[in-house]
């Protein structure tokens, strides 16, 4: 059930994202967008931020081309284990971005990734600072 209400959601904020765009930006948004849904979760509960894992947060804007590149790095290079992905959309989610750096100890930037672990942030990294180099030799040793 929280998997089919994270998909609406994320659909419903992919139609707000692409009202603003030309018909041909669309289609290469949604295919952004959609490779996103299928290895990260979306965020929109600190209690999901609770896993006893290794958790990686990409806080990320819809209306940032910063972003945009980030989550297309991000979709090419990563290379998805046994670590839980999550997403989180700013522009709906802000206050758990506000908990994060609460809780953490962490700036909020955006966009911004972070590997969590143990309960302490391992890795913090925004804009073109975030390597996903690094994030893969982390997530495999």
């Amino acid at each position: 059930r929280q998997v089919e209400i994270a998909a609406k959601m994320a659909l419903i904020s992919l139609h707000k994202a692409t009202k603003r765009l030309k018909i041909s930006q669309k289609w290469d948004f949604f295919l952004i967008q959609f490779r996103k849904i299928g290895f990260m979760i979306a965020l929109t509960d600190t209690s999901q931020l609770e896993d006893q894992g290794i958790l990686v947060v990409l806080k990320h804007s819809t209306r940032c081309i910063v972003s945009k590149t980030v989550l297309k790095e991000l979709n090419r290079s990563l290379e998805f284990n046994d670590a839980t992905f999550l997403y989180l959309d700013l522009l709906q989610y802000r206050s758990i971005s506000n908990y994060i750096a609460e809780k953490y100890g962490i700036q909020h930037e955006s966009p911004q990734l972070l590997v969590i672990s143990d309960g302490k942030v391992n890795y913090a990294a925004s804009h073109s600072s975030i390597d996903s180099e690094v994030v893969n030799r982390m997530l495999n040793q």
